[in-house]
């Protein structure tokens, strides 16, 4: 009877095991399920087995990882290291390579990320009664009941699996790793001559964190009453330019600030064959980024332009949107 009991066990106990296992689909069609171990893109794959034998494979010869059983809660937690270096705690949904990550932490907030801004997918033991500790001070000078003597500070703990969801809910709102687009809109007034203006522009480029962009655009401003400005112009002037910008702040609002040199065209009937300018450009404000790949700025904008038989300055308003 003892031996039967003990065989029981055992078998309730391996088939517990398996719940919950990752399954890794491979493209020749194989499916290998176990305990991911680790994942690296444009790396190797390392996946458990029930047995306790480790299986390796060529992330190129993958196609996705996911869980067998969702409803289940794992036993151990996945941790995702990105590339900025933020690490994010949670419940690894489903993993496709060469496309995005998505991964549910223990608040049930979902979050996913494009492969390329993921450095590796790691696992390691769920631990309930994780703790950091975070010192709070106590003003109200209470006294220890055990030594009789005054709290100059009371330790509280919170688990560490919220401070990773913490982080994670600040990188919402930052602006993600790679290509960025702009369009903007710019009321502006001419100083030297009184003059009024509409900008309209666009700038492409690559976005290498939240806090730098760098990339170039082109626009058209259209001027108002120019019929006695630089060279009789229409009216009309082409800015090219390179870009510079970037971000500071976690939270929706943000400080954004940014920078244009380049030249612009001014022209008469012709806008290639008018006259050309340089120009120099400062921006800087408030941005609102409602996602990693979408925000709207507000920013006072400044231009310096000169060219040999002219300078001036234009100061104005800058809406933009960033995708």
């Amino acid at each position: 009877m003892k031996n039967l009991l003990v065989l029981l066990a055992a078998v309730i106990c391996g088939a517990t095991s398996v719940l919950g296992q990752d399954v890794l689909y491979l493209k020749n069609g194989s499916i290998i399920k176990g305990e991911l171990l680790k994942v690296v893109p444009n790396g190797q794959i390392q996946i458990q087995q029930s047995d306790g034998s480790i299986l390796s494979y060529n992330s190129i010869d993958a196609i996705m990882i996911n869980k067998e059983d969702s409803n289940r809660i794992p036993e151990k937690q996945d941790i995702i290291s990105l590339t900025d270096g933020n690490v994010i705690r949670g419940y690894l949904v489903e993993y496709t390579f060469g496309k995005n990550a998505s991964i549910k932490t223990s608040n049930g907030s979902l979050f996913v990320y494009n492969t390329d801004e993921i450095a590796q997918v790691t696992k390691e033991k769920q631990i309930q009664n994780s703790t950091s500790t975070i010192k709070e001070y106590n003003y109200s000078s209470s006294t220890s009941v055990s030594t009789n003597t005054p709290n100059e500070y009371r330790y509280s703990s919170s688990r560490s699996s919220q401070l990773d969801d913490d982080m994670a809910e600040i990188n919402r709102y930052k602006a993600r790793k790679g290509y960025r687009g702009f369009a903007s809109i710019t009321p502006s007034y001419y100083i030297s001559n009184g003059i009024g203006s509409l900008e309209i522009s666009t700038t492409h480029g690559f976005q290498i964190n939240h806090y730098c962009f760098v990339g170039g655009g082109i626009g058209v401003d259209i001027i108002g009453d120019a019929e006695d400005y630089l060279l009789n112009s229409s009216g009309i002037a082409i800015p090219i330019y390179a870009a510079f910008s970037g971000n500071v702040g976690s939270r929706v609002a943000q400080f954004t600030y940014g920078t244009r040199i380049g030249s612009c065209i001014w022209s008469a009937s012709n806008i290639l064959s008018g006259a050309t300018s340089l120009m120099w450009n400062v921006n800087v404000g408030l941005r609102l980024g409602f996602t990693p790949t979408f925000g709207l700025s507000i920013t006072p904008d400044f231009s310096l332009l000169a060219a040999s038989n002219f300078f001036d300055a234009r100061v104005g308003l800058r809406i933009g949107v960033d995708f």
